[in-house]
């Protein structure tokens, strides 16, 4: 069996398939492409593909990833081909080579989060930001499998790469994304409507995936 990992992206009106119809779909894919994709034994066999870190609902990305195990050698750039011809509008097919990291290596993703207020000028959202900002925290609620967590992320949102224009806030953030400790760039929705700063629109876009070291995820 020879490992693969297939990286694409998921845009436009590829950002309403759920994680589980992007799952059925990419199944049907391969086999419609005629793939030599390894299937699981047993009683209950089925197509082996697994994802690096689910994206939300209503997210766009330029980096996804699919793992996959070839039954029998084919160049990686037909792979390429084939799957990229079955692919629904919206999600395409960037590359596919073998995996140089772990899934489980996953610490951080980057997001490119746009925040629309349709009837506020560029003065009116500077003084709104900077209101948020000189808070001595930025308490957002983190609500998990378990319990819900108060979650501070005043420096998050400080370290941030923040652009103002009419009508618009773009907040570049880097975020936890580890097994262990993670954070959905819905936070900053979430902290900017606790202090009364409720947008009109928002449109959030994954950007990269980094492992605990900071390096591109490959």
């Amino acid at each position: 069996m020879l490992p693969i990992r297939i990286r694409f992206k998921k845009e436009g009106r590829a950002k309403y398939i759920s994680h589980l119809d992007l799952n059925r779909c990419m199944q049907r894919a391969l086999r419609r492409a005629d793939i030599p994709i390894w299937r699981t034994q047993g009683f209950n066999p089925h197509t082996y593909i697994v994802f690096a870190l689910a994206l939300s609902l209503f997210y766009e990305s330029d980096s996804e990833f699919m793992d996959a195990k070839l039954d029998e050698e084919m160049p990686f750039d037909e792979v390429k081909e084939r799957l990229a011809a079955q692919m629904p509008e919206g999600v395409v097919i960037m590359q596919v080579e073998p995996p140089q990291m772990k899934l489980a290596d996953i610490g951080f993703a980057s997001y490119s989060v746009i925040l629309e207020f349709y009837d506020k000028s560029r003065g009116e959202i500077e003084d709104m930001l900077k209101k948020l900002l000189l808070s001595d925290e930025i308490m957002i609620e983190k609500v998990t499998k378990r319990k819900t967590l108060e979650i501070n992320i005043k420096d998050i949102l400080t370290d941030a790469k923040i652009e103002i224009s009419d009508g618009q806030i773009k907040i570049i953030a880097t975020l936890p994304a580890g097994a262990e400790n993670s954070l959905n760039p819905s936070c900053f929705l979430a902290a900017f409507e606790k202090y009364y700063i409720k947008p009109d629109f928002e449109q959030t876009r994954r950007l990269s995936l980094y492992n605990k070291e900071m390096q591109e995820f490959k």
